[in-house]
């Protein structure tokens, strides 16, 4: 799962002719060992996760006792803050989300308590794992356009653990005019608050229905109402072209391992073939985190 780009794409991008499917289960499982390999060479994942229940982050009190540090993570959300020790919940009117100097853009890298609201992080007994966030990590600039609205909701209600979905008109366009608006591997979010769901797009078995897998990415599995708004994920747009160059370079190069050139209609010959295309590697350098050592 949580693949960047659709067999759809990665087909296209390779000028495959519609009758070319007998590798598409291959192409698939390349596509997800590219994405995973994007997420190693870069330290950080481009899908969004939810950290909460068991899963919740624990952070110290931090030493000013206004502002928590979770560069550890890519921050995109806040569900639910809490001190002393997960105790007492923490209003979302009392903090903020900041990314270095910055309170504008996303991912950010701390939460930073209103001085006006006259509150510290508070501890009771340990300052150790005092403070819980529940969260949504993982990159992605410009967060509010991240998740699109696909224009479909549930024709009927999806009970729990059901996998095939009902849903309106799954071929047409969605808010931004692209079609078909649902496609293999799209990770989709069905509700809101407690009710909020991350599904994974398996395959689309009509114009009226879709396979799903429900639950993933840290969420649960529950019902929802019909008529319950869809949207879809939209990963960083150079990290979807990048999946597509790796994978199909990936795949050229399983068939022709033996020979020093690869040739890929879309990039060209490349000369060396045991490292990244050059293109796909100047593109991910500005996403690399860097490695930070505790002395």
């Amino acid at each position: 799962m949580n693949e960047y780009a659709s067999l759809s794409e990665l087909r296209t991008f390779m000028s495959l002719a519609s009758a070319e499917v007998s590798d598409d289960a291959e192409l698939r499982n390349i596509l997800t060992r590219s994405s995973r390999s994007i997420d190693r060479y870069t330290r950080r994942h481009f899908y969004p996760r939810r950290y909460g229940g068991t899963n919740t982050l624990k952070y110290d009190i931090p030493d000013n006792g206004l502002t928590l540090n979770v560069g550890n993570i890519d921050l995109l959300e806040v569900k639910g803050l809490s001190d002393l020790n997960g105790a007492s919940v923490i209003g979302a009117g009392a903090y903020w989300l900041k990314a270095g100097d910055n309170w504008n853009i996303s991912p950010y890298d701390r939460i930073v308590l209103s001085d006006s609201a006259g509150s510290v992080f508070s501890f009771s007994g340990t300052t150790q794992r005092a403070v819980h966030v529940d969260a949504i990590a993982g990159y992605r600039e410009d967060y509010g356009y991240a998740w699109v609205n696909s224009g479909a909701s549930l024709t009927d209600i999806l009970p729990a653990a059901t996998t095939i979905a009902s849903v309106s008109a799954s071929g047409a366009a969605n808010s931004e005019g692209i079609s078909p608006r649902f496609k293999q591997s799209q990770i989709l979010r069905i509700g809101t608050g407690a009710s909020e769901e991350f599904l994974y797009i398996q395959d689309t078995v009509n114009s009226s229905r879709i396979n799903v897998i429900r639950g993933i990415n840290g969420t649960s599995d529950i019902a929802h109402a019909a008529s319950t708004s869809i949207f879809t994920w939209q990963p960083e747009y150079d990290i979807e072209e990048s999946v597509v160059e790796l994978a199909a370079f990936a795949y050229q190069k399983a068939k022709s391992p033996f020979t020093n050139r690869v040739s890929i209609l879309s990039l060209g010959v490349i000369e060396h073939p045991e490292a990244w295309p050059e293109k796909t590697i100047e593109r991910l350098q500005r996403y690399k985190k860097d490695e930070i050592y505790a002395l």
